[in-house]
């Protein structure tokens, strides 16, 4: 579970098969989604994730990172590149945000099999990592140096859905079914007044 920030605006939560490390399953949510509850937003999120997984594979145990005993490396890995993707010091549109978090799943996956780098005697490289669950440093084996071969693949798709789609590129933009700005424009607890009016009462204010 990643939550940007102490107050946060979105939560993601991923699910990692735990043989293959690779990611199973992503939800993004808007603390609008659970009545602006930004501490509601962990449990809404694995119930997502969870009926997400059920309904392509079969569920025999499910392990929270807080029930994990072993190093979390993986997953601390693959929090540190949502920072990478989707950093603090910037606002991100719901839909702009889930899609980023969906890059880094597609580029964590991409490389999570490369090869272990070894030195030139043939053995092993190790790197260390600090696991903040348990306070203490450890080793993992170091990969290769990562491809993006799968970056191509996505350009590619990208570029064949745009010719082959009858829609211009100018036109309104609809918001999904799911966009959590239908509930509401903003996270605020009220919506907020015209800015011509905010002005005009700063201003009063200000001279008074």
């Amino acid at each position: 579970m990643h939550s940007p920030g102490h107050c946060a605006q979105y939560c993601t939560y991923t699910m990692m098969e735990n043989d293959s490390k690779k990611i199973v399953a992503l939800e993004t949510l808007d603390k609008r989604e659970t009545g602006r509850k930004s501490t509601n937003l962990e449990k809404a999120s694995f119930q997502r994730a969870l009926e997400d997984v059920k309904q392509s594979n079969q569920v025999t145990e499910v392990v929270t990172d807080w029930g994990i005993d072993e190093s979390t490396s993986n997953l601390e890995i693959f929090n540190n590149h949502i920072l990478m993707y989707a950093t603090k010091r910037i606002s991100y549109s719901p839909p702009v945000y889930r899609a980023r978090n969906v890059l880094v799943a597609l580029d964590y996956n991409h490389c999570v099999d490369l090869p272990t780098a070894t030195k030139k005697d043939g053995s092993i490289r190790y790197q260390r990592t600090f696991s903040k669950k348990s306070g203490r440093w450890t080793t993992v084996e170091r990969k290769q140096n990562k491809t993006y071969a799968h970056i191509d693949e996505l350009f590619e798709r990208a570029l064949k859905m745009r010719l082959e789609s009858n829609r211009g590129m100018h036109h309104p933009v609809e918001l999904s079914a799911t966009d959590p700005r239908r509930i509401s424009k903003t996270i605020a607890p009220k919506s907020p007044p015209p800015t011509a009016e905010l002005v005009s009462q700063e201003k009063k204010s200000r001279f008074k």
